[in-house]
Parts: C-alpha cells; structure tokens; sequence
C-alpha cells in the first residue's frame, strides 16, 4: 500500500514542472509580442514622419502655428478669418519651432517631436517598471504603450501636442519614484510644470501624485509641498506673462475657450462602455494583480504602490475629463493606455517566486491584451490615393487665382502663396464656445471677408466645416463642381479618424467665370 501511494504521488514534481515550462514559455511569448509591437510602431514612426502631406486632419494648423513662433508673432491673438490658435498651451508649438530651425518648416519637425516624445514614454515605462521588477516587466509595460497606437487614434507620431505631454508627465512620475532628497522632488515638479505647459490636462493626471506626497508624514510632505510649489510657481509665471503680454488672450484662449465648449453627455458612461470596454478587461485584470500582487509583495514596488496607484488614477481621470470635453477624439485616451502600462508591467514585476500558475494567469492576460489591441499595420499608412488627392489639391491650389480660403488645408494654401488663414477645427472651437469675447471677434472677421468676397474661392469638406460662416453664403458664393480628381470620396479613410480633402467648392460672383480646373 505504502508502495502504490508513492507510485500515485510520483507524478506530481512532473506535473508541477511542465506547469512552470509552460508559465516560462507564455512568458517568452507576452514579450515577444512586446518588443514586437514597440518595433512595429517605430517602424511605421519612421515611414509616417516624413510624410509631406496630412496625415491628420488638424496637423495644418499645427504647422501655422508653430510657423507664427518662426516669425517671432504672437500665437495668442484674437481670433480671425487669418489665424486661429489651438486652445492648447505653448510647449510643444515652441519646441517644434526649435526643431524647424534647423529642419525647415513642414510637418515634418512637428512629427519629429511628437514621434521622438512617444518613443521616450514607451522607454520611461520600461524605466520605471523595469526598477520594480527587472527588465522583462519593463519590456512588456513598454511593450503595452506601443500596442496601443491604433486605439488611441494613431496619434503618437503626429503633430499633436499628446505625446509630449505624456512623457513629459512619465518623466515626472520616474523622477518622483526615485527622488531622494528635496532638489530631486523639485525636479518633478518642473517637469510637471512642463506637462501642464504643453497640454493643460496634464495637471489633473499629476494631481493624485501631488496628492500621494503630500498627505505622507514627515519630511515625504515636505518633499510634497517642493513637489507642488515647483510645479504651480512657474506655471502661475508663466501664464501671468503671456495673459500680460497677449491682451488677456491667452487666458481666454487657453481657458475660456475650452471651458464654454461644455460637456457630451455620450461619453459620461461611454467613455467605461465605449472605449475601454471590452478592449482592456485583460488590462484592468492585470491592474488588479498589480495591486494585489504588489501588496504582498517585498520589491520595492510594494512601497510605492501608493505611488503608482495615484498616477494611474491620475492618467484615466484626466482621460476621462478630456473625453467629456465636446468633440474630442481618441487621442484622449493616450493616458489610459500609459496607464494600463504601468499597472499592467507591475503585475509581472510581482512575479518573481510566485506560483507557476498564477505566471500563467498574467501572461495569459497580457498575452489577451496584446491581441485585443492588435491593428492592421498596413492600413496606418496613407495610401497611394490619399497621396494622389493631396497632389492633385496641391496642383489645383496653384492655379487659382488670388487669395483662397481652404478651410481645413491651410498649410497646403500656403505653401500655394493663395494666403495664410485659420483652420476649420480652431474656427470650430471658437464658434461653438460660450466665451463671446472669442466667437464674436470671430464672427465679425468671418462676415467681413464672405461679404467683401475677398476669397476668389472657398472650399469645405464638408458640411461640418460651414461653422462660423454666414448660412446666406450663396448671396456672395456661387457653389460649383469640385475639380477633377477632389469628388467626394466614396467612402472614409480607415487609416485616421480625420482626413479628407475640399469637395464643395464656392466662387466669388464678382469672377466672370469658373476658375477652378
């Protein structure tokens, strides 16, 4: 009997070591797939950025605005028929500049930093998870950011102000996990200071951070209270100068524009419903084990778990306010997918000793998670007949005579010499806010030019691009058929949630005939 009861228990150091090959080979596999997406998104980042053409519907706007800072002129100014800024803070349009000195001014520099800024925060998430739990656990946190490219839009490499604002605040989160001294917690600070100066959300993700050092006791809420002050001191400066310097512009700008906007309610439950569920359950799971996992840990992610939690809460929160935000778009969800990176990376930084089945578990959901985020690589590159209708536009722009309005294309007008104008979305936001000091400055620049027909042509996208014009257009405008090779396009490319091309075209009624090709 003792004989066949050992015979029956035989089996179990085998059973016991095909579980751990098994945990170590889906292991193997989650960062594979890791380093496979950071690859794949460098290697489109590279294809995508000198691209000479749109990409992204408000990337022409972009470039005029870091083109005002070329030519030393204000970016905040009263909004016009001839310039609207972006409501957006003037750290990545000022470092963008930078970088057009030396590389001239086209999409191109503007790219260059927002693709240089994700790559840093995929390389600060290895960074900071890699800290807590080696390197593997770095490469799959890095691993998850760059998987998340397609869901959050494809906006990391464009000309958006995003991804710098999000290393920037990773910088700062590193920062704080390895100051040790009070010089160390002011750095963050500044560096927090530079998030909230390059996109005004970045202070409700570093907010819970702020939170988390002070509430500590001792000399940890000093380092807080530097934390703070480092951060709000120069930004109050700063926005006190340029508010000084801009008429108060800037303040209306940058705040008053952005407050009248409003909330959509859609997104109050949408923003759970529709873009987190389901594609990150295997996100959140692993979030759950990071916590737990954590908790019990010894690694030194164990005491600063407080830490990680606030800036994750951090990061969805400001996600979620800024989807709340009227007509916002996936770019918002940047953070989330820091976020889930973070938490998601520390799950497997606790896994050193633990059972062979719990590995399972998070590989397996890691592994889940990738899948879930996996896109078609292909079709985030413009295609050839995107390409060919911007030539054709650019063809088209070239032969018209004086001065033309293409509302949603005003970098490619300019590069035509047919003028320097606002774009379509910054008409948008000023129009729709309840701030009347900027609508109605916009208004009157807008009836001033329809109704002096000073464009020879305007053209739209479509019909959302009418905002802000007079609904009598036709009293000054004539419509006619759009130029061979710009109809409608039969159906929206799949590639970016904005890009077209002008399809309704208008002629100003004091020109004898049709002047466009």
């Amino acid at each position: 009997m003792k004989a066949l009861a050992e015979s029956r228990q035989a089996p179990a150091p085998v059973r016991r070591s095909w579980a751990s090959l098994v945990a170590r080979a889906m292991t193997v596999l989650a960062v594979i797939a890791a380093v496979g997406a950071i690859a794949l998104y460098l290697v489109l980042a590279i294809k995508r950025v000198g691209y000479p053409y749109a990409i992204e519907w408000l990337e022409g706007g972009a470039v005029e605005e870091v083109g005002r800072v070329l030519h030393g002129r204000q970016i905040y100014t009263a909004p016009s028929i001839n310039y609207v800024a972006y409501p957006y803070t003037p750290l990545y349009f000022w470092v963008s500049a930078a970088v057009a000195r030396l590389t001239g001014l086209s999409y191109l520099p503007l790219r260059l930093v927002s693709m240089t800024a994700s790559l840093a925060s995929v390389a600060l998430l290895y960074r900071l998870v890699a800290d807590e739990g080696g390197r593997v656990a770095g490469a799959v946190a890095g691993g998850l950011f760059a998987a998340a490219f397609r869901w959050t839009g494809g906006f990391y490499d464009v000309s958006r102000v995003d991804s710098l604002m999000m290393a920037l605040v990773l910088a700062c989160l590193l920062m704080v996990a390895r100051a040790r001294r009070p010089a160390g917690f002011a750095v963050a600070g500044v560096l927090a200071f530079l998030a909230a100066l390059t996109k005004q959300s970045a202070l409700i993700a570093v907010a819970p951070v702020a939170v988390w050092l002070v509430a500590r006791p001792g000399t940890s809420r000093r380092n807080g209270l530097i934390f703070v002050g480092a951060a709000l001191i120069p930004l109050a400066g700063v926005a006190l100068a340029l508010d000084a310097t801009t008429s108060g512009w800037f303040a209306t700008i940058t705040g008053g524009v952005l407050l009248g906007h409003g909330v959509d309610p859609t997104w109050w439950l949408g923003f759970w419903r529709l873009d987190l569920f389901p594609t990150v359950l295997p996100g959140a799971a692993l979030v759950a084990l990071a916590v737990i996992l954590c908790a019990r840990g010894r690694r030194a992610s164990s005491g600063r778990l407080g830490l990680y939690l606030c800036a994750g809460a951090g990061m969805v929160l400001a996600a979620y306010v800024s989807r709340l935000h009227s007509a916002s778009s996936e770019n918002v969800l940047i953070p989330v997918a820091a976020a889930l990176a973070l938490l998601g990376g520390l799950a497997f930084a606790g896994l050193a000793g633990r059972r062979a089945g719990l590995r399972m578990l998070v590989a397996a959901l890691c592994l889940a998670q990738f899948g879930l985020l996996a896109y078609n690589p292909a079709a985030q590159l413009p295609p050839a007949a995107q390409t060919a209708t911007a030539k054709r536009l650019a063809a088209v722009l070239r032969q018209l005579p004086g001065e033309v309005l293409i509302v949603s294309h005003p970098w490619e007008t300019t590069l035509a010499g047919k003028g320097t104008h606002a774009h379509a979305g910054a008409i948008f936001d000023d129009v729709r806010t309840s701030d009347r000091r900027a609508n109605a400055a916009l208004e009157a620049s807008i009836a001033a030019a329809v109704s002096s027909e000073r464009f020879t042509v305007i053209a739209f996208d479509n019909s959302e691009d009418y905002a802000g014009f007079p609904a009598d257009l036709n009293r000054w405008y004539r419509l006619v058929p759009p130029p061979r090779g710009l109809e409608p396009p039969v159906a929206r490319s799949l590639q970016t949630p904005f890009v077209g091309h002008p399809t309704q075209w208008w002629v100003a009624n004091r020109l004898p005939s049709d002047p466009v090709p």
